[in-house]
């Protein structure tokens, strides 16, 4: 589904800032340092990264385009997808076995993540990826007396709109959560890792 995604996606960063914290920072370390330690070989998943969050081809970008497109469905968004990435080693076409209801190339994508292989079904993406809310009831929600409510709705000159491709209104769900997943690694990134060490 689109959420799983998304969680899949924010975890694929996760994991890339762990690499670069944990395995390739500390091991530079000990070599600097003289320790013998037994190298840690890791896969770099920057290629799957971009391949989701690219900003002109990348999977949540052909989705925002199909969002704005006239007559676009969720099987146009998935024949898409196949046809922009294609040639890549982290995506590929659903393949039909005993354990998962058979898909065609127009109904599912597979993702090759650090993690592992996940079929996601387009059914829906459209649909969930439609963040817009008409300017008046957005208005409201921002005046609530409830400052969780106002909170939820920041209002439009305190908020950076993201928009669509094309400039107009057309706001995106996963537009929203790239730019708040960009806020987080931001963060992440100033902050200072610390170790102890262990000593046998």
């Amino acid at each position: 589904s689109f959420e799983q995604l998304c969680i899949n996606h924010a975890n694929e960063k996760i994991q890339q800032y762990f690499n670069s914290q944990i395995l390739r920072q500390e091991q530079e370390i000990y070599e600097m340092e003289g320790l013998r330690y037994r190298r840690v070989e890791y896969m770099d998943n920057q290629d799957i990264i971009d391949l989701v969050e690219e900003r002109r081809s990348g999977i949540l970008a052909l989705l925002n385009e199909e969002c704005v497109v006239p007559k676009a469905t969720d099987k146009t968004f998935a024949i898409k997808v196949h046809t922009m990435h294609s040639g890549s080693k982290f995506m590929s076409k659903p393949r039909h076995d005993r354990k998962r209801k058979p898909l065609n190339d127009y109904e599912a994508f597979v993702l090759h993540h650090f993690a592992g292989e996940v079929v996601y079904e387009t059914a829906r993406f459209l649909d969930k990826n439609n963040d817009t809310i008409h300017d008046d009831l957005t208005t409201l929600l921002s005046n609530s007396a409830s400052p969780f409510v106002k909170a939820l709705f920041p209002r439009a000159d305190e908020e950076e709109r993201t928009y669509g491709p094309s400039g107009g209104r057309f706001k995106s769900v996963s537009g929203r959560f790239l730019t708040q997943l960009a806020a987080l690694m931001g963060k992440l990134g100033k902050t200072t890792s610390h170790f102890i060490r262990c000593i046998k």
